[in-house]
């Protein structure tokens, strides 16, 4: 079970985003059956990613100008690397996650097979 906690300042991830599917009150940081599904992660995970891909091109573009100089450059220049650093991990587990909800579909398919509980919905092809 995932506890979610919420993270304030630096731009971390606030898991009350969660109560946006509607399974907890506004002012609560989880669902009130304490779960998370498969959505709310996916959720989560892809909102992250855009902020993160948002910021990376808000930083090229500043970059772009050409305006900025000495310690302004520098950081514009580790923000806009941070960003897009973000941008893939965020990526990458998506990526995860679909490929492990995938598997678990799968699995569950399996299983009800093995077991002659599958009906012809949980047919598997091999096309």
């Amino acid at each position: 079970m995932i506890t979610p906690k919420r993270v304030n300042g630096g731009g971390g991830m606030t898991f009350g985003r969660v109560d946006m599917a509607g399974r907890g009150e506004p002012s609560s940081p989880a669902p009130r059956d304490g779960r998370i599904n498969w959505l709310d992660m996916v959720t989560v995970i892809d909102n992250e990613q855009g902020r993160h891909v948002i910021g990376a091109k808000l930083a090229r573009a500043e970059l772009a100008e050409g305006k900025l100089t000495g310690v302004a450059l520098e950081t514009a220049q580790r923000v806009l690397a941070e960003r897009e650093r973000l941008a893939a991990i965020f990526d990458a587990v998506s990526r995860l996650i679909e490929r492990v909800r995938t598997d678990a579909v799968m699995l569950d398919r399996l299983v009800k097979l093995e077991r002659g509980e599958a009906d012809q919905d949980d047919e598997i092809r091999y096309d």
